[in-house]
């Protein structure tokens, strides 16, 4: 994302947005494959192209659950470093966390209310309770939807079963989050962009006005979704293109929160997230 910052006004300006998938979980988090790494670094050189063409001044480069956890995570970096002369900064899980609270505070989402943050991304979920504008819980879990594509082989459509095994897996890691959620009755999830534009596009929700998503309008929609072998998937006319693969245990995630944690009433899907939580600690 390039943007002219405007510390004077405490805001920016958006000048090009682009997005590449590099599925650095793909193969799991503990070791990045030769495959992957390429992939990483062909794709980091295309968006340093365009910060060349865009004459940027400043660039920040953060690295999540898959830098995290790799064991050869610092041969990538040194790559990178090596090519670009760019140094990725490898977050903690507390620390995207943090960021990602603060690119939704920036939002102007109301998070007086016990409200739940999820970023549901391809090695980690980040699980973020605030109450009254404050952040009361904050995790991460090495749950992300490349994460179970590794670990649970599901059937094309999944099964029942497989999603037993999953939800199985779920109540397993994150116990102690969900008593929090339920401790502190959450009203309201805040999806931080990534899986959730699949629920923004199939009930066409305005993100602009951060509208409430019904509980049992999201689970339709995801039932409608989650049964379906990945090439009916990709024919849904709503669908975004690079979502439809790995929809379905994105969408399991959501549907597990909503059923588990009963106070939940809704989804509002923000699109700010991690990347402006770093645009606002620069402005």
């Amino acid at each position: 994302m390039i943007v002219d910052l405007s510390p004077s006004t405490k805001q920016f300006q958006l000048i090009h947005r682009e997005r590449k998938f590099v599925y650095l979980a793909k193969d799991g988090i503990d070791l990045l494959s030769e495959d992957t790494m390429d992939r990483g670094v062909a794709n980091i050189t295309e968006l340093l192209d365009l910060c060349k063409l865009h004459k940027v001044d400043v660039i920040r480069a953060a690295g999540t659950a898959a830098l995290r956890s790799a064991d050869n995570a610092d041969l990538f970096v040194q790559k990178i470093r090596s090519l670009h002369n760019l140094e990725i900064e490898i977050i903690s899980g507390q620390r995207e966390g943090e960021l990602i609270y603060k690119g939704i505070a920036f939002s102007g989402i109301n998070m007086t209310k016990p409200s739940l943050i999820v970023d549901i991304g391809g090695g980690s979920v980040e699980f973020i309770i605030v109450s009254n504008d404050n952040i009361v819980f904050n995790s991460s879990y090495n749950i992300g939807i490349s994460q179970l594509r590794h670990q649970f082989k599901n059937n094309d459509p999944i099964s029942e079963d497989d999603i037993r095994l999953i939800y199985s897996h779920l109540d397993g890691v994150i116990s102690e989050f969900l008593n929090q959620a339920i401790e502190h009755n959450v009203e309201v999830i805040i999806g931080a962009s990534g899986p959730f534009e699949i629920i923004e596009s199939m009930c066409e929700v305005d993100i602009q006005r951060h509208t409430l998503t019904t509980k049992d309008v999201v689970l339709d929609i995801i039932d409608d979704v989650i049964h379906l072998p990945l090439q009916e998937r990709k024919e849904i006319p709503l669908m975004p293109a690079d979502r439809a693969d790995l929809s379905v245990e994105s969408l399991l995630i959501i549907k597990y929160l909503l059923r588990r944690i009963q106070s939940l009433q809704g989804v509002i899907i923000s699109q700010y997230a991690l990347r402006e939580g770093l645009i606002s600690e620069m402005i």
